[in-house]
């Protein structure tokens, strides 16, 4: 069978085999019976147990009369909705609604003995579990999470309460080889008693940490190390649990580790599978157009994004700069890693610092707990930078050093933390100018600059103009209901002739605006358009499109001309205060003209 790779299914365990049925049909039973589509051949599973219909992104399912019913948590339901990630139980087995590969993958005989002893474990009534250890009560926490997450930086932050009460201090990390043999943290979890490890002490452990455990051997003068590869997962990764180095561990506790690490290594194994083999080899573009120009950026932004080269994306507003950070980002190997973003302009310069570094508790008097910045959050996927350019020159010496590094401190930290960023940078300002006067440092964009992408305005692109006005009226039409013909000829010319100054962001607003003011059934007819779109607001616009694409200096002066210096008038044209509008001037070096 030739299966869709992001085809619905429900993944379960059973003998300790991870198994999936994929939903080829809308609507199909669950039972022990060999007539029905599904057959789970359990003692408390009924012959038809349960049916099932498939309705978009829902799982719609109905008790048949079982004998042992259907769970979701704690209750039992004759019917109930499982939203996609959605699990729901029969018996003692878990069923989980998931979209992505559905092809089933073979495990270590290990690893099976740990899923064959959990699937025991998960036994129907609510009062064994309450009487499970521990350790296997972490196991069972961990498991029911594992297939729910898409990112496995999140697994240690979801299994922190039960890690927290059966291992009560230490740190543990998940790690991967990085680039020039340095060491990547997938994800880390602190249990407190344990001052901030630097993970480039366990470099005198490679390549043994990929291979075989380490069991308590003594790290420095300060650690204890026991580590564990993931047996499940065929690239190399270990998970790592570092102790005080006067601390042993008991027998019971070195086997609860080594059954999570196998138990770790399947949900690596199973995300993979589920993920990267559902992106075939030439990914359909999220970006919408025709312009053999954007074409070619699209391509060279492919083939830059499979190697970890940092990227410089200038253009004016609304052209679709962030789009093309998420394209590259979306096509690159770090995509089953978080993609951060943050705006540069639009956070003050002394809470700038604290978003991108994090703080430790204590760090300052509102500091009452530890905080991850977002270049650690970002590590091992995609950091965006918004509005480069506005950052303040002393954070730009901060983030210097994280990219030469690639290590940080938090604000009040003493321990440096590695990091492995691949930074995305975006602009709408002359990058060239700002360098020029000094208000950019020009060995920070060496650093974001390996490779630079200019995205040409609309208004030098008009074949994408009425594609990308019908895809946001197919969108606000899906969204709210609302049906209307489509555009006629006449407006679609004047859409077409239009110069756009807003971008692509404009003709996301008057698409949608058009379709809630047009009459049901009827066509968008010119009559509609706001007066921007007459002949004498289109000179204004030709005027901002002749004193050049890139130079806002050039824009804005050439609207104060327009409305003879009248600084009301250009703010108001502009959808901006005074003040705004007087510190843009002087950002811009627009001097003060009396108006005449």
């Amino acid at each position: 069978m030739v299966f869709n790779l992001c085809m619905k299914y429900l993944l379960y365990l059973q003998d300790g085999f991870v198994k999936k049925h994929p939903i080829t049909q809308a609507e199909f039973t669950l039972g022990r019976g060999p007539d029905c589509d599904l057959v789970i051949n359990e003692p408390f599973v009924s012959r038809e147990h349960a049916r099932l219909q498939l309705k978009d992104d829902q799982l719609h399912i109905s008790d048949c009369g079982s004998t042992n019913g259907i769970y979701l948590g704690q209750s039992r339901l004759e019917s109930a909705v499982i939203e996609l990630n959605g699990v729901f139980r029969i018996g003692q087995m878990d069923f989980f609604f998931k979209q992505g590969n559905p092809s089933e993958f073979q495990v270590s005989a290990h690893t099976r003995r740990v899923l064959r002893r959990l699937s025991k474990l998960k036994s129907d009534p609510d009062d064994t579990r309450q009487s499970l250890s521990l350790f296997d009560r972490t196991l069972v926490h961990t498991l029911e999470w594992g297939f729910r997450i898409s990112d496995m930086r999140d697994i240690l932050h979801k299994a922190r309460d039960p890690l927290f009460l059966t291992l009560q201090k230490g740190f543990i990390f998940l790690l991967q080889p990085g680039s020039s043999r340095a060491l990547e943290t997938i994800a880390f979890l602190d249990l407190g008693g344990v001052k901030t490890p630097d993970i480039r002490e366990l470099k005198p452990h490679l390549p043994a940490l990929w291979e075989n455990e380490i069991i308590g051997e003594k790290l420095g003068r300060r650690f204890r190390i026991y580590a564990f590869p993931l047996e499940a997962d065929n690239q190399c990764r270990s998970l790592v649990y570092l102790l005080p180095r006067n601390n042993e561990l008991e027998f019971r506790t070195i086997d609860f580790l080594r059954d999570f690490s196998r138990e770790l290594g399947l949900i690596f194994l199973f995300n993979e599978k589920n993920q990267s083999e559902s992106r075939d080899e030439n990914p359909k573009s999220p970006i919408i157009t025709r312009d053999p120009g954007m074409m070619r950026i699209l391509e060279q932004c492919r083939k830059v994004a499979q190697n970890n080269l940092a990227v410089l994306v200038s253009g004016e507003t609304g052209t679709g700069k962030e789009l093309i950070a998420r394209f590259i980002h979306e096509h690159s190997p770090r995509c089953r890693h978080r993609y951060v973003a943050i705006n540069c302009s639009a956070i003050p310069e002394n809470l700038l610092e604290d978003e991108l570094f994090g703080h430790e508790k204590g760090a300052f008097t509102d500091a009452r707990s530890r905080r991850t910045g977002k270049l650690e959050l970002a590590s091992g996927g995609t950091l965006l930078l918004d509005e480069i350019g506005d950052m303040p020159l002393s954070l730009q010496a901060k983030l210097l050093r994280v990219l030469q590094e690639n290590e940080l401190y938090r604000l009040g930290g003493n321990d440096p933390i590695l990091v492995n960023l691949r930074v995305v940078s975006l602009t709408n300002q002359d990058i060239q100018s700002l360098l020029d006067s000094g208000r950019f440092r020009r060995d920070l964009y060496y650093r974001i600059a390996h490779f630079t992408v200019h995205l040409p305005p609309l208004r030098q692109r008009p074949d994408d103009i009425m594609p990308l006005f019908n895809h946001f009226l197919d969108a606000f039409m899906e969204e709210t209901d609302v049906q209307i013909k489509g555009v006629s000829n006449e407006t679609a010319e004047i859409l077409k002739h239009y110069l756009w100054p807003g971008n692509v962001r404009q003709v996301e607003s008057t698409a949608r605006l058009l379709a809630s003011i047009a009459t049901t059934g009827d066509l968008i007819t010119p009559d509609l358009l706001g007066p921007e779109f007459n002949s004498g607001d289109q000179e204004l616009t030709r005027m901002k499109a002749a004193a050049g694409a890139n130079d806002e200096k050039s824009r804005l002066i050439a609207l104060l001309e327009k409305h003879h210096w009248n600084k009301t008038r250009v703010a108001a044209d502009l959808r901006i205060s005074r003040t705004a509008l007087y510190k843009r001037m002087q950002k811009y070096g627009v001097r003060y003209k009396a108006k005449t």
